[in-house]
């Protein structure tokens, strides 16, 4: 949700409106026109954009640019090396993060295999939603699943997010049958998941994947305008952060069922 930008299985467009000062140079560089003056202001016709480049290399202020890149396997693999003696140092290991890494199936089994391969502890952050025959090859390279569960009712996971929640809990027991360790982190969004019935069932699930911790991460507005800089409507831009009273209660509801429960997912 902090990560727009990484939504997409491709590089695109960030504009900071606040780092333009209007000098119209964008405009010119575009060989789409998507780039014009309105109410003084350079808006972006996001349809428009191909991802030409050109009114990335025309900005002098850096309000412009493309986010995300390619890589191959190697290339990945010199990036997270070159910082090797400080996370070996500090009893940590690589994570990949996202969005969610699964999406990439392929490169990512490569990458953590080789990591394996290195003795580097890895760790995937997933919302479980993924083909199980898939999510299973990840498990010979993966010490560590961090597992969203954002909601255990099918039908309001189905409202909220657009899929059924059902292959999410296939492939939680099957982390379970496997003995993996597992961290099962509950993004809190206020309103839509913070209840007492949706904690409880959620500490249940945890208990049955033999969780280690629980992380629960509160809902903040940090990431809200990466939506804005990537041209995407932000469905929850008035919703308030989650209060410190319910945050505590769903965090003492958890603890009920003997979880070691974190708030804010930075450590135990």
């Amino acid at each position: 949700c902090q990560n727009p930008e990484m939504q997409l299985v491709a590089p695109e467009l960030m504009f900071i409106e606040e780092k333009c000062i209007q000098c119209g140079a964008c405009i010119a560089a575009c060989p789409n026109k998507a780039n014009s003056f309105c109410d003084g202001k350079v808006v972006t016709d996001w349809e428009k954009c191909t991802l030409h480049g050109d009114c990335v290399e025309a900005c002098c202020t850096k309000a412009r640019s493309i986010v995300g890149e390619y890589k191959f396997v190697q290339e990945l693999l010199d990036l997270v090396l070159a910082d090797e003696v400080f996370f070996i140092s500090s009893g940590g290991g690589v994570t990949l993060s996202g969005g969610d890494p699964t999406v990439h199936q392929d490169f990512i089994r490569e990458v953590l295999k080789r990591l394996k391969e290195l003795n580097i502890h890895t760790a995937i952050e997933t919302s479980g939603y993924c083909a199980s025959d898939l999510f299973q090859a990840l498990f010979p390279y993966t010490d560590l699943f961090l597992y969203d569960i954002k909601q255990t009712d099918n039908a309001k996971h189905k409202e909220y997010t657009g899929v059924s929640n059902k292959l999410i809990l296939k492939n939680l027991k099957l982390l379970a049958q496997e003995n993996k360790n597992v961290i099962i982190r509950i993004p809190l969004i206020p309103g839509y998941n913070d209840d007492e019935e949706n904690m409880r069932k959620t500490a249940l699930l945890a208990s049955q994947a033999h969780a280690s911790e629980v992380h629960i991460l509160p809902f903040h507005q940090i990431g809200a305008p990466k939506w804005k800089n990537t041209g995407k409507h932000y469905q929850l831009e008035d919703l308030k952060p989650s209060d410190e009273e319910t945050i505590n209660k769903c965090a003492d509801i958890i603890r009920e069922y003997g979880h070691v429960v974190n708030i804010g997912g930075s450590g135990a």
